[in-house]
């Protein structure tokens, strides 16, 4: 549902997982706010949120990332979820208690949250390499897309492409070819939004494509 006021901050939040069994904390180690009216207008196209955490947070452990939902008179959030065999999923009282969604006083159902992030490991090699986008045509697609790639001849990339809920779509690894064009079969995908990621040692990209038949 798309309502409420657009200038309202979102705050998406990082915890470890240093509560009691296996809780978030009690303090977060990270907070990004996201305007409703960027969620909304996500909906609208049928993207997801991301949110890209101004200052990268450093994790050690096990963590949670955590969505404040909002509590003004017309603002709305929800977040997709589905039940699986293990809980996945904590809500946060008011008195700051968390308490998982399996447990008897809340949903009473193993459950995850549309949330995924993306991580970096620390000491990833990045250099001038990255300032050239990689290109990605057409996109919209219809059964494939096209996809140049500004690394050496012969540079491993591993390629993942997920749908607006998390599930993997596809997983393949490719050698470059330095300014041709690298071709993905999505014959097998529906119409929707999809997120296509890429991981080489020159490191990483993200981008939204969207099938059309």
């Amino acid at each position: 549902k798309r309502q409420g006021n657009n200038s309202t901050n979102i705050p998406v939040r990082v915890y470890n997982n240093t509560g009691t069994g296996g809780s978030p904390g009690s303090t977060a180690l990270a907070t990004q706010n996201v305007s409703l009216g960027t969620i909304k207008n996500n909906v609208t196209a049928q993207a997801p949120t991301i949110v890209t955490f101004t200052t990268p947070v450093t994790v050690t452990t096990p963590f949670y990332v955590a969505v404040g939902l909002p509590t003004a008179a017309g603002d709305t959030v929800a977040l997709y979820m589905t039940e699986t065999s293990t809980n996945y999923a904590w809500e946060q009282w008011n008195t700051n208690a968390w308490y998982p969604f399996s447990s008897t006083d809340t949903w009473n159902m193993n459950a995850l949250l549309a949330i995924w992030p993306i991580m970096c490991p620390t000491g990833t090699y990045i250099n001038e390499l990255n300032n050239t986008p990689v290109t990605i045509y057409p996109n919209p697609a219809y059964d494939g897309i096209s996809v140049v790639f500004p690394y050496p001849a012969d540079t491993k990339v591993d390629i993942t492409i997920t749908d607006i809920y998390g599930r993997v779509c596809l997983n393949k690894i490719i050698h470059t070819e330095y300014g041709d064009a690298q071709y993905l079969d999505l014959s097998n995908l529906s119409n929707g939004i999809y997120v296509i990621k890429g991981e080489s040692k020159y490191g990483k990209f993200i981008e939204r494509i969207s099938i059309i038949k």
